[in-house]
């Protein structure tokens, strides 16, 4: 690339005294200490920050034996394995002493380079490209020594190199500042949609329609087995090339689950393998709800715009809506979601089972004030979702601007040159 007058591209590896990773000690995770010296893990390495939450410990023995990779405060910390490779920031002075395992590299310059610039000019969008590519991490999903050295790096003059360091550090405190407000939107909007969810099954919601028809009936509870039939799938045989096409009759998976409704299947079976595995083609309006799956896949709810058969880790459920909207019914499985998730057995993955599906308990107001309140509901989750939206968008939009300044500041023009500045 053309750089300013006064600059110089070099691989890191003429610049770098150290680089290197470390490891997790012996006998794993279970054994780390409650205090002593901190071991830094990718989950700790962010953007321009450093997240304490989850910093694991060493004792002296432990630490001891990674004595190698001991951190220094103002050591650039890259993240070189999984789905956070590249990932990048400065070493905080209170991490001093600290272990890196062996998903974080500590590359340390001695002063050849300005540790801030050095992780400003990895976080670009041009070295994320590079770090993301074939060449690096998207085949192997890991980056290692030889390719870290051989990065090469524009090297201003010193002076300047501080006066570019200072300003990303003036303008990302701002872009701090609004992530935060940021954060503030999408909770609230979190929290409106829990607040409606809540007021829905519990009454709150439909109370000035109850106001209105006093002869609208008791509340009334039920299974979700009373209310519907709930039925299952499965997953035919991987090895069979006949059972598989790439079109057909789509079948979806508890990963589908959080897109809300589904309009598409990612995969697509054919009637052999229908036939074989005495599946089921449910139709459109069937409402899934994930039955296995961690993180916030377990008990999510969706519903079904095309006909599809599902696999084993989604409840299928067809609403008798002589009883209850098909509407109501998922609202009120939203609202369930933690009871869900409760209700789940096993060991490291806990699960549902039809069996706890079909025996969750729901409430039965009147169709009429059923109606009443999804139409109540859809409007204020509607708000949520469109504030949800915003935020998304706008966090987009500030991420296209930090690598629009990280950009502008490699091609010399977020600060003024000086001529005088030594080379």
């Amino acid at each position: 690339m053309s750089l300013p007058d006064g600059w110089a591209e070099v691989p890191l590896a003429e610049i770098a005294t150290k680089v290197g990773s470390g490891a997790t000690p012996k006998g794993g995770a279970e054994n780390y200490a409650q205090a002593g010296v901190p071991l830094i893990r990718s989950m700790n390495v962010v953007f321009f920050g450093f997240k304490r939450a989850g910093l694991a410990y060493l004792d002296d023995a432990q630490a001891a034996a990674l004595a190698n990779v001991e951190v220094r405060a103002d050591d650039v910390l890259l993240n070189i394995t999984g789905a956070s490779i590249g990932r990048v920031t400065v070493a905080p002075t209170w991490v001093d002493g600290a272990r890196v395992n062996q998903h974080v590299c500590i590359v340390r310059t001695g002063g050849a380079i300005e540790p801030r610039l050095l992780a400003a000019y990895l976080s670009s969008p041009a070295m994320q490209t590079q770090i993301a590519g074939d060449h690096y991490g998207m085949t192997r999903q890991a980056l290692t020594k030889a390719q870290i050295l051989g990065f090469f790096v524009p090297v201003p003059p010193i002076n300047e190199q501080q006066r570019i360091a200072d300003k990303l550090n003036t303008l990302l405190a701002r872009v701090d500042a609004c992530r935060a407000r940021l954060d503030q939107v999408s909770n609230f909007a979190e929290q409106l949609k829990q607040s409606v969810l809540s007021a829905a099954r519990s009454g709150p919601l439909s109370v000035p329609w109850r106001e209105a028809n006093p002869g609208g009936g008791a509340w009334q509870q039920a299974t979700l087995g009373e209310v519907a039939r709930i039925g299952t799938g499965t997953t035919p045989l991987r090895s069979n090339p006949s059972f598989y096409a790439a079109s057909g009759i789509a079948w979806v998976t508890s990963a589908a689950t959080g897109l809300g409704t589904i309009s598409a299947a990612s995969e697509y079976l054919t009637p052999a393998a229908v036939a074989a595995h005495r599946l089921k083609v449910y139709p459109p309006g069937t409402l899934l709800v994930a039955m296995y799956g961690e993180g916030k896949t377990r008990g999510q709810v969706a519903e079904l715009g095309i006909n599809a058969t599902v696999n084993q880790a989604c409840a299928a459920i067809e609403v008798d809506e002589s009883v209850m909207l098909r509407g109501f019914a998922k609202l009120m499985l939203q609202a369930n979601y933690l009871a869900m998730r409760d209700l789940a057995e096993g060991g490291n993955q806990p699960n549902l089972n039809l069996a706890k599906v079909r025996g969750l308990s729901l409430p039965l107001p009147s169709l009429a004030e059923q109606a009443e309140i999804c139409s109540r509901a859809e409007r204020l989750l509607a708000l949520a979702r469109a504030m949800d939206k915003r935020v998304q968008m706008a966090g987009r939009q500030l991420q296209q601007m930090v690598g629009a300044t990280l950009a502008k500041a490699f091609r010399g023009e977020l600060v003024p040159q000086d001529p005088s500045d030594e080379p």
